[in-house]
């Protein structure tokens, strides 16, 4: 028996959850069932709708959200027993370990990307209605990135995307789709993976392990599998044509030793510098931001604004004054942590400490999502790879009403 409780920190009046108890057996996953017809990918659940229900109540997800209102408006990760993609030599081929990384709302869609465990097929998107449930196609990727987050910039109707450069200057690297290019995309018709619009390089980050979009800024989060670690979130500026604003070492150097030396940056743009400022000289997201952006060479995504995180974060999701971090790491129970947000400042403290609420889910959770007031959750549990470990699994993107979860 596992006792699973919900850790709410009270900054005001927040709802106080009761403890659950729950036992867990291995549950076998159901037998294979017919494959969709669009691509020969498997658009059937891994899990019956019995065992996630029954993990999801025995987390104490009941004392603050209706489960069967979840279960109903949840999506089925497809792709989970076979995937149509692309093997090493661009041929198409079935893979069976696709693992479950980033979601987002892209318009009427919900894209779900996945990458091959064994490391030998190309990673994928999954592109599912938003509205039907259904999957509607397969986007195939170059080669085999992660893919840890996805986000959606619908100013510029572009889709970015997590990855890594291999190499002796590898690192952090972003890409972004064109609508154009993934939104009918066909692997058994086009020439070869989807087409990437641009990619960026960051140096300024160690790597890219989720991003979301608000307003004209791409955040984009580094990982550490230490859970006391301390790394960061940055955000880049969009231009107006979707792409990221770059400069060269040296101007990028200049702009943030400026912030540095005036020691304020306006924390609401607008406001005059007396009005609602923060001294950003010393925090540690600019010492850090300074010290890699110092050892770069050539053009590089300026940083415009960072906040301190702790380790294993899988996602983020910004909403009105708030952020939503969920952190996991291999077998232990998931945490969807809620913070303050004041975006803009250069000091935003997203520690575990800081969170005023954290809700404890099952296993493997990964990147999270906010779209017209509800909460996207990604697990990938339900992945091959994983299916067999004794814990809670859920092989869906779970959907819960933003304001059973924040309020208001």
């Amino acid at each position: 028996m596992r006792a699973r409780r919900v850790v709410l920190h009270a900054a005001g009046a927040l709802m106080v959850a009761t403890l659950c108890l729950g036992a867990y057996g291995l549950v076998a996953p159901q037998s294979a069932g017919l494959p969709s017809s669009a691509d020969g990918t498997n658009a059937d659940a891994v899990l019956s709708d019995a065992d996630v229900r029954r993990a999801l109540r025995d987390y104490g997800m009941g004392t603050y959200c209706d489960v069967d209102r979840v279960m109903r408006d949840s999506y089925v990760i497809p792709g989970l027993k076979m995937t149509r993609t692309l093997d090493a030599d661009g041929n198409l081929s079935t893979c069976t370990t696709m693992t479950p990384q980033g979601v987002c709302v892209a318009g009427r869609c919900l894209l779900v990307s996945a990458y091959c465990h064994d490391r030998v097929h190309d990673s994928v998107i999954y592109r599912i209605g938003l509205k039907s449930h259904r999957l509607e196609g397969v986007i195939v990727l170059d080669g085999t990135p992660h893919v840890g987050g996805l986000a959606y910039d619908a100013e510029h109707d572009r889709v970015w995307m997590c990855g890594y450069r291999e190499g002796k200057n590898g690192g952090a690297t972003v890409s972004s789709l064109k609508a154009s290019a993934w939104e009918y995309y066909d692997a058994s018709r086009a020439d070869g993976p989807c087409a990437v619009e641009h990619t960026y390089y960051i140096p300024t980050l160690a790597h890219a392990s989720f991003l979301t979009v608000k307003g004209d800024r791409l955040y984009v989060g580094d990982f550490s599998d230490t859970r006391s670690s301390r790394t960061t979130i940055q955000a880049f500026d969009i231009e107006k044509g979707g792409t990221l604003r770059q400069a060269d070492r040296d101007e990028t150097m200049a702009d943030l030793q400026k912030v540095r030396s005036d020691g304020y940056l306006e924390s609401v743009e607008g406001l005059e510098p007396e009005d609602d400022t923060v001294d950003v000289r010393n925090t540690r997201v600019m010492k850090h931001v300074v010290k890699d952006a110092a050892r770069s060479h050539g053009d590089m995504p300026v940083p415009v604004d960072g906040a301190l995180i702790n380790g294993q974060a899988q996602g983020m999701a910004l909403v009105r004054d708030l952020c939503l971090l969920s952190q996991s790491y291999g077998l232990r129970d998931s945490r969807l942590r809620v913070m303050a947000w004041d975006g803009g400042a250069w000091n935003n403290d997203l520690r575990n400490a800081r969170a005023w609420a954290t809700f404890i889910l099952p296993p493997m959770m990964e990147e999270t999502e906010v779209s017209g007031g509800r909460l996207y959750l990604c697990f990938e549990s339900g992945a091959e790879a994983y299916r067999w470990q004794d814990c809670a699994r859920v092989d869906r993107v779970l959907v819960l009403r933003l304001k059973d979860v924040v309020g208001g």
